[in-house]
C-alpha cells in the first residue's frame, strides 16, 4: 500500500529538494544519484555535509507532524527519489485502521442481541469499542459483581461458570453482557479465560446510552450467548426522530464526546476529591490582589493572587485572546477549561473561576508552592534512583490519572514538567491543554517526545492507555536520571520508542519489582498493560513495588510526603513578588474582537 501512494521524481545536479526553513510534509528515499544534506545556519556549517545514495532516507519527522525543515538537502549527481506526503500516509494508516474497525463490525453484526442496530448504529458503536487483554485463568467477570460492560470475544476463549459449573464454552464472536448495556442486575455468571491470551471488545453502559436516549427493556438472563443465540432482547421500536442518530465515522464519535462531556459536567466528584468549601464559590476577578509573579507560557502568563475576603492564595493564568486567536487556539483553549471543569480531585490543579475581558482570557487556578517536579530533581540530583520518592510521587499520578479516567479524561501530556507539589509535598498534575474527553480512539499525535507512546508515533489510534506508558517513562527517569529513548535527535528517539523496552537498558541498582512495574506499564500493545485489566488500576496497586504502601494514608493525605512541607507561605510570597514578567503580548487587538468567545466562559 505503500509503495501504491508514493511517487517518483527526478533532480539534476545543483537542483535543492528542499531549502532550511521551508515547511515539510514529505519523505524522501533516494532511488538513484548522490544527494547532499547540508545544514546552512552559520557559514560553518557548509563544510558539514552528508551524502545521500540509493537507499537512504531523509525528512522522516515530516511524516509525524509539520515541522520546518532543519537542513537543505541538494542534488549533487543526477537522480530521483520516491516521496511519501504525510496525507498519503495517513490514507494507508486509515485503511488499515478501518479493516480493525470492518473487524470490530462484522462481529457486531453476529450478537442477535443487537441485531437491531443499523448500519450508523454499529458504525458508532465500533468507534467506541475499546480492546481488553487477560491471560489464562484471569476472570473477566465475576459472578455477583455489577455490570456495566458488554463483552465481544476478539481472540482466544473463555468458560462461562455459574456456581463454580462449567455452562458453555465461548471463541472468538461469542458475547456475552448484552443485559448490562440497559440493566443495573448483577453478573449471573463468571467468565473465566482458559486460552493463553484472550482479548475482548468492551462497551460500557454509559457510552451505549448516550447513544440512545431512550433504552429499552430486555429479557436476556446475563449468560454468555453463543454464536447463534436464540433471540434473547427484543426488537425495539422504531426511534423517534432527533439527534440521536449520527453518521458512523470521527463525526460521530465527536458527537459522542460532546454528550459525554455534558453529561459528566451533572455527576458529583469521585472518591478521590476531600472537601473543598471554596470549589464552586464564585469568586470575582475584582476580589483578587496580585501578591507577584509565578511564571510565563507561550501565550500568557500566571500571576500569584489573593482573595482580600478570605485571604486564601490563588494562581491566575491570564491568555492573550489576540494571540490565541492568531494561532488558531480558541478550541484547545475552551477544551482545557471543559476538562478542568470535569476534574475534581486532590491529585490534580483544581479550576475555581474563568473570565474574560476585551484582551484576555482568564483561569482562577489551585496554588501548587512546591513548583515543579522537574526543578525539585534538577536542583536534588540525589533525588534520582531514590525508591521512597519515586513511589510516592508515581502514586499521587497513578490517582491523578484513575480520577481521569473515570471521568472519560485522557491527559495525554504527562512528564514531570507538568507535576506540581503543595506546600506539603504532595503531586499534582497540571496544564490540561492536551487533555481531552474520548469515546474510542484518537489519531492526533501531541504530548512530549520522550514520553510518547508506541501507537501514538504509528498513527493506528491511542486511547487511556497511552498515560499508563507515560507513567512507566517518568518512573524510569526519576529512578535513572535518564529518560529511557534518548538519542542525539528527535527522530532516533522515535525509532527507539517504536521498538519499545525490549532494547532497554535497566541499571543493576534498580529494583526488580520496580522494572516489572515499569514494564508491566509500558507493554507494546497498549491492552496489555497491567492497567487496562478488569482491575484497572488496582493493578498498579497490587504491584510488589507497592507491597508496603498504604493507599489509604496517601489518599486521605495523611501520609508524610518524602520531601515534607516545601517552604512557608511567607517564603513563597517573597519570591513570587521577586520575579517580574513583560505585560502579555496582545498581538492584533481584531484578532479577540472578531474571535467570538462564549458568554458562558466565565462560568464554572
Amino acid at each position: 500500500r505503500i509503495c501504491q501512494v508514493a511517487r517518483l521524481a527526478f533532480f539534476n545536479e545543483g537542483q535543492a529538494v528542499f531549502q532550511r526553513g521551508a515547511q515539510g510534509d514529505t519523505f524522501y528515499v533516494v532511488q538513484e544519484g548522490i544527494f547532499q544534506v547540508t545544514n546552512v545556519e552559520r557559514a560553518a556549517d557548509l563544510d558539514k555535509s552528508t551524502a545521500l545514495r540509493a537507499g537512504d532516507s531523509f525528512g522522516e519527522l515530516a511524516l509525524l507532524y509539520d515541522t520546518m525543515r532543519t537542513s537543505t538537502v541538494t542534488c549533487i549527481r543526477n537522480g530521483s527519489v520516491w516521496s511519501i506526503s504525510r496525507a498519503a500516509l495517513r490514507s494507508v494508516l486509515k485503511l488499515s485502521v478501518d479493516g480493525r474497525i470492518q473487524e470490530y463490525r462484522t462481529l457486531i453484526s453476529g450478537v442477535e442481541g443487537l441485531s437491531w442496530l443499523n448500519e450508523d448504529d454499529k458504525a458508532v458503536i465500533c468507534e467506541a469499542l475499546e480492546e481488553m487483554c487477560y491471560i489464562k485463568g484471569e476472570c473477566i467477570v465475576n459472578q455477583g459483581d455489577e455490570a456495566d460492560s458488554f463483552y465481544i470475544v476478539f481472540d482466544g476463549g473463555c468458560n462461562v461458570k455459574q456456581d463454580g459449573m462449567v455452562k458453555r464454552s465461548l471463541g472468538k464472536g461469542d458475547s456475552f453482557g448484552e443485559r448490562a448495556l440497559l440493566t443495573n442486575d448483577l453478573r449471573s455468571a463468571t467468565v473465566e479465560v482458559t486460552s493463553d491470551a484472550c482479548t475482548v471488545l468492551v462497551l460500557d453502559r454509559d457510552v451505549f446510552r448516550l447513544l440512545w436516549e431512550h433504552p429499552h427493556g430486555s429479557s436476556e438472563a446475563d449468560v454468555a450467548t453463543p454464536r447463534t443465540p436464540p433471540k434473547l432482547m427484543p426488537t425495539p421500536p422504531p426511534m423517534p426522530a432527533g439527534d440521536h442518530r449520527y453518521p458512523g465515522g470521527s463525526r460521530a464519535r465527536r458527537e459522542m464526546e460532546r454528550r459525554v462531556m455534558q453529561r459528566l459536567k451533572g455527576q458529583p466528584a469521585s472518591r478521590c476529591s476531600s472537601a473543598d468549601p471554596g470549589r464552586h464559590e464564585v469568586i470575582p476577578l475584582s476580589r483578587l490582589e496580585r501578591c507577584g509573579v509565578l511564571g510565563r507560557g507561550s501565550y500568557g502568563f500566571v500571576t500569584l493572587e489573593r482573595d482580600t475576603s478570605t485571604r486564601k492564595l490563588y494562581a491566575l493564568k491570564a491568555m492573550s485572546k489576540g494571540h490565541i486567536a492568531q494561532e488558531r487556539l480558541k478550541d484547545a483553549v475552551l477544551n482545557e477549561k471543559a476538562c478542568m471543569q470535569l476534574l475534581d480531585s486532590d491529585f490534580i490543579v483544581r479550576l475555581y473561576g474563568a473570565y474574560q475581558d476585551a484582551l484576555h482570557l482568564y483561569l482562577l487556578l489551585e496554588v501548587c508552592p512546591g513548583g515543579e517536579l522537574f526543578d525539585i530533581y534538577d536542583k536534588h540530583v540525589e533525588l534520582f534512583g531514590s525508591s521512597f520518592h519515586a513511589k510516592f510521587y508515581a502514586a499521587c499520578v497513578a490517582l491523578a490519572l484513575q480520577h481521569m479516567h473515570d471521568r472519560r479524561v485522557v491527559y495525554r501530556d504527562l512528564k514531570l514538567e507538568n507535576c506540581l507539589l503543595t506546600h506539603a509535598g504532595y503531586l499534582k498534575l497540571t496544564d490540561m491543554g492536551l487533555a481531552k474527553v474520548l469515546v474510542g480512539k484518537s489519531y492526533t499525535i501531541c504530548g512530549t517526545t520522550d514520553y510518547f507512546a508506541p501507537e501514538t508515533l504509528r498513527q493506528t489510534g491511542h486511547n487511556r492507555a497511552v498515560d499508563w506508558w507515560a507513567l512507566g517513562v517518568m518512573i524510569f527517569i526519576m529512578m535513572n536520571g535518564r529518560a529511557p529513548f534518548d538519542a542525539p535527535d528527535a527522530m532516533g528517539t522515535y525509532k527507539k520508542i517504536i521498538k519499545g523496552f525490549s532494547k532497554v537498558v535497566f541499571p543493576d541498582s534498580m529494583p526488580p519489582a520496580c522494572v516489572d512495574l515499569i514494564l508491566g506499564l509500558c507493554k507494546k500493545k497498549p491492552e496489555e498493560r497491567i492497567t487496562m485489566g478488569s482491575l484497572g488500576v488496582q493493578n498498579f496497586k497490587d504491584q510488589p513495588w507497592y507491597h508496603d504502601f498504604d493507599w489509604r494514608k496517601l489518599q486521605d493525605k495523611t501520609m508524610p510526603a518524602p520531601s515534607g512541607p516545601i517552604h512557608t507561605e511567607e517564603e513563597f510570597l517573597a519570591s513570587a513578588k521577586q520575579a517580574s514578567v513583560e505585560p502579555l503580548c496582545t498581538t492584533n487587538s481584531d484578532d479577540a474582537e472578531e474571535t467570538s468567545w462564549p458568554d458562558d466562559f466565565v462560568s464554572c
